[in-house]
């Protein structure tokens, strides 16, 4: 080293050597090496400082857009989706917060369009309430839990009410203590049945009353929705038919005691259908015509049966005996006796 000038930096520096030469003698000689050593160190500093305001300028710009773009949307976008929103939530028409005759948007389209929507679907829900409380039973709808219990989720107010006791309570035979023990197959064995296998039941059962009566309940049952634990929603519409089964029973005790007093009479009592069928008799007439109808069918026991005089005579097996004679004691017309006339024109009971 002949000369030597300054440090060596240790890092970030730059190396450069650069040979000396001269000519002599016609021959190029290289008399020394210069070597240059640079540090980078300020260059890296300035870079730096540069940095750190390219950054600072382009980030505080950069938030400055964003921050302004930001406060357009809120103030023509997102406020307006807020209020949409908490007007929804409460049930009532969206109105929009800002001035009045501007030039409708889509906003306003959107707004128009569901408030109408709203309006109609408010009405429909005002009319199918209506009908609800208007209908002689109560809605219900169920809960049907896998394990065999039922839960009442809404039971409809309304005429129904008043004769048809429903609370939104879990619902098991314990419970259900007004109920006929015969009816506890029908509604906790075979409805849930049906309602698994086709989707619907309608079924009839009884329930005691605080009084001591009893009310007899029609009920039509509709699964909405198949759960995945195994549970069914079921919608179901009740109503009270006790004055139709009264009448019925009445009915038939009725029909009962007027075919005892027919078995009790000393004469013969018969009566026919349209189609000649034999109804209604007693021991009477079975002693008169000497055979008796054979049970649920037109038919007899004998087709042939004899007449006063000893001549037989082979008798319609669909027909009843007409055992009717004209003065001459020949067998009448059979289109012209009573009862084929009565029949032939709708006639209501005479003579008798």
């Amino acid at each position: 080293v002949v000369f030597k000038h300054g440090e060596s930096p240790s890092r970030r520096s730059l190396a450069r050597d650069i040979p000396i030469r001269c000519q002599c003698g016609g021959q190029e000689r290289t008399l020394a090496v210069l070597h240059i050593e640079a540090s980078l160190d300020q260059i890296y500093d300035d870079l730096f400082r540069r940095v750190l305001v390219i950054l600072s300028s382009q980030g505080l710009k950069t938030f400055l857009v964003s921050f302004f773009i930001l406060l357009v949307v809120h103030r023509l976008i997102t406020r307006h989706l807020v209020d949409m929103a908490q007007s929804i939530a409460s049930g009532g028409d969206i109105r929009l917060n800002r001035k009045q005759g501007g030039k409708p948007d889509e906003l306003d389209g959107l707004v128009q369009a569901f408030n109408a929507q709203s309006g109609e679907l408010k009405e429909t829900a005002s009319h199918l309430k209506s009908l609800i409380d208007n209908l002689p039973g109560r809605v219900i709808r169920f809960l049907y839990l896998p394990n065999g219990l039922k839960k009442a989720l809404y039971v409809s107010a309304g005429k129904g009410a008043q004769t048809i006791h429903f609370s939104l309570t879990d619902m098991s035979p314990k419970e259900f203590a007004d109920l006929f023990k015969e009816d506890y197959d029908l509604l906790y064995v075979e409805v849930p049945k049906r309602l698994k296998e086709t989707g619907y039941s309608e079924h009839r059962f009884r329930r005691r009353n605080l009084d001591g009566t009893v009310t007899w309940l029609h009920a039509r049952e509709v699964v909405i929705e198949h759960l995945e634990d195994g549970g069914m929603i079921v919608e179901a519409l009740a109503w009270d038919v006790t004055q139709e089964m009264t009448a019925k029973q009445e009915l038939e005790k009725s029909e009962w005691r007027f075919k005892e007093l027919v078995h009790a009479l000393p004469v013969g009592v018969f009566a026919i259908d349209n189609d000649s069928k034999v109804i209604v008799y007693n021991e009477a007439a079975v002693a008169i015509w000497g055979r008796r109808p054979m049970p649920d069918s037109p038919h007899w026991q004998n087709r042939t049966w004899r007449y006063p005089d000893g001549k037989h005579l082979e008798q319609d097996e669909n027909a009843a005996p007409d055992w009717v004679l004209a003065p001459d004691g020949k067998p009448f017309p059979l289109e012209k006796r009573p009862m084929s006339q009565a029949r032939e024109k709708n006639r209501a009971l005479q003579n008798f």
